[in-house]
């Protein structure tokens, strides 16, 4: 069965490349440590006990 052809699309294009830049950027250091932070004070917190 033959695909169909799609006339290029320049906004698409542009889109695909802007979200390619971003997702290969590294994670800002000052991210990566408040998520540790915030992993840590919830393995602090047990199951049923109020914060």
């Amino acid at each position: 069965m033959p695909t169909a052809v799609t006339a290029f699309d320049p906004v698409s294009a542009a889109l695909q490349q802007l979200h390619q830049a971003v997702a290969s950027e590294a994670v800002p250091d000052d991210f990566l440590r408040l998520l540790e932070e915030i992993d840590a004070k919830l393995a602090a917190v047990k199951p049923g006990t109020p914060e």
